[in-house]
């Protein structure tokens, strides 16, 4: 009995079933491919593929123990043994052990510099962790993003984060470190000087630590708005008090809709509320509100209760008119951010060119904005006043009639000096034609191509793009952390939470984005469903529910 094939209790069916798997690709956005294969029934294999299905799709240990998923197997494979949650515990901790060993060898036969970045975060529980994010550029122009511990700290003081930074470092090898990227709190600064101080003294840095304390760009971004925000509180204020009157109730939320349809206002953007404290959910709170302004103007006029229950912070047009241009210029502030915080391409070599388009286009609006004569002339060929930019032109061009007197004969020898000397690498590098940056110019792309034409300069080059420019990519460990916790698995272990983090991180495709823009969309059909249903209790969600990256 046991040797007939068609008996499902059978030990040895002595030849392989065929079956149609799917190949894995790179690329997500790509259709599934598959082949035709040989398929075997392996008790580990099934339990892996589980253990790994749970670590990437954040799934609760008791899982395995559910009804539905017990009869999906005895349906799917009926010899699978399904393991038990306090297995599935034990079996998490090692593959995490095993991926780690991957990834440690992968990273010692890497030779090239890292560049980390690092931040700190306080979960339901109350423990305060540290997550630590190592940045490379492979031999294949490839760049890398690997998330490396995930550690309670007990202290936020700077020498006791560095040496919690140190050991992690050590654990995993990394000695030559580049640069290292975090906000700007005072005790991160006490923690680069002694990670300077270790770092020159293990020997490894040929530049003596000198670019080790790299600042967080999206963090600095974020007080420089959070004070601008001060200044029109006011009217973003009353605003913010508009929707929230709305949608206390599906009522009025339903009465406001058909009020919009009416005016014949599509509904491209869901009426959200904010986080005060996070400026991208103001900005797209506002940024929807624009879009009903007439809606909130005709309920103003043609309900009673609307003016009555609101009293002074129904908005005027003045209001309306501050919003509108605050929204325009957060805008400039917001899309920066989405471009900066990319986790699937090098960020550093567009930090500069980042800073300064914002600060022409906020200079250009300051100009705008305080000049009489800009209200009658308006430039058909721009948007933006060309002021600045004929100003500094200007100032650029009278330099060259100031006398600097002798220095200048000397700087003219050596320059004639230097010009009958073979050229260097970097004199041909920088005497080429400077190349468009077009949508599909690729950095890496380019490099990989001419790292032969400039061997020295590709070794900076690879170094260098690798460092990130802001600490999202660290910080988006905590969504995925915050996720892990939830309130019904709060008593997980520090050592289990850092194995469910770690490696999600290492199994997931290497080339999915981090999603650092709020899907307003779901939020819109969540809140028809609800309007639609007639509850009588609005659960509507807002723009608290959603993590924020750059807070």
């Amino acid at each position: 009995m046991l040797s007939c094939l068609k008996n499902p209790h059978s030990k040895d069916t002595r030849q392989s079933l065929l079956t149609f798997q799917a190949v894995t690709t790179s690329d997500s956005s790509q259709s599934t491919v598959g082949e035709i294969g040989a398929w075997v029934f392996n008790q580990d294999s099934i339990r892996r593929a589980l253990v790994e299905m749970i670590i990437i799709d954040e799934l609760p240990f008791r899982f395995v123990e559910g009804i539905g998923f017990r009869r999906f197997i005895a349906v799917a494979c009926p010899r699978f043994i399904v393991p038990s949650r306090w297995t599935i515990s034990r079996d998490i901790l090692v593959v995490y052990e095993e991926e780690r060993l991957k990834l440690k060898a992968f990273l010692r036969e890497t030779s090239h510099r890292v560049s980390i970045t690092t931040d700190s975060w306080t979960s339901i529980q109350r423990i305060n962790y540290m997550v630590v994010t190592a940045h490379f550029i492979d031999s294949e122009w490839t760049l890398h993003k690997k998330t490396i511990a995930f550690v309670p700290v007990t202290s936020h003081e700077g020498e006791y984060l560095a040496k919690a930074i140190k050991t992690c470092l050590l654990e995993w090898g990394l000695r030559n470190v580049f640069s290292l990227t975090v906000d700007n709190t005072s005790s991160n600064g006490t923690a680069m000087g002694f990670l300077k101080k270790k770092i020159v003294s293990w020997g490894t840095s040929t530049v003596k630590a000198k670019y080790i304390h790299m600042r967080c760009i999206a963090h600095i971004l974020n007080l420089v708005v959070q004070d601008g925000l001060k200044e029109c509180g006011s009217s973003v204020k009353k605003v913010r008090e508009v929707i929230r009157y709305v949608r206390n109730s599906p009522a009025r939320l339903k009465k406001f809709r058909d009020l919009a349809n009416l005016l014949g206002i599509e509904q491209m953007s869901s009426l959200c509320l904010d986080v005060p404290i996070g400026w991208n959910s103001t900005y797209l709170m506002l940024q929807s509100a624009l879009t009903y302004q007439k809606v909130v103007e005709s309920c103003e006029e043609s309900d009673s209760s609307f003016k009555s229950d609101l009293g002074d912070f129904v908005p005027d047009f003045m209001d309306w008119d501050s919003v509108g241009s605050l929204v325009q210029l957060l805008k400039c502030f917001y899309d920066m951010i989405v471009r900066i915080s990319g986790s699937l391409y090098v960020t550093a070599n567009t930090f500069f060119t980042e800073i300064s388009d914002l600060y022409c286009l906020l200079n250009g609006m300051v100009e705008a904005g305080g000049a009489l004569f800009d209200d009658y002339f308006v430039p058909a060929s721009s948007s933006v006043p060309t002021s600045s930019v004929s100003a500094a032109v200007g100032s650029a061009s009278s330099m060259s009639f100031v006398s600097v007197g002798r220095p200048q004969h000397l700087l003219k020898s050596q320059i004639k000096k230097q010009g009958g000397k073979k050229k260097t690498e970097l004199d041909i590098y920088l005497s080429e034609a400077i190349v468009e940056e077009e949508n599909s110019f690729d950095i890496l792309r380019w490099w990989k191509i001419n790292d032969e034409r400039f061997p020295i300069l590709s070794k900076l080059a690879r170094d260098v793009l690798a460092i990130p420019i802001s600490t999202v990519a660290s910080e988006s460990a905590f969504s995925t952390s915050g996720r892990v916790l939830d309130p019904f698995r709060s008593s997980l272990t520090p050592k289990i939470v850092e194995a469910l983090v770690c490696t999600q991180d290492w199994l997931r495709l290497p080339n999915t984005p981090l999603c650092i823009e709020e899907n307003l969309e779901e939020l819109e059909r969540f809140e028809k469903e609800l309007v639609d249903g007639g509850s009588g209790r609005n659960f509507g969600p807002t723009l608290a529910t959603i993590p924020f990256m750059w807070q």
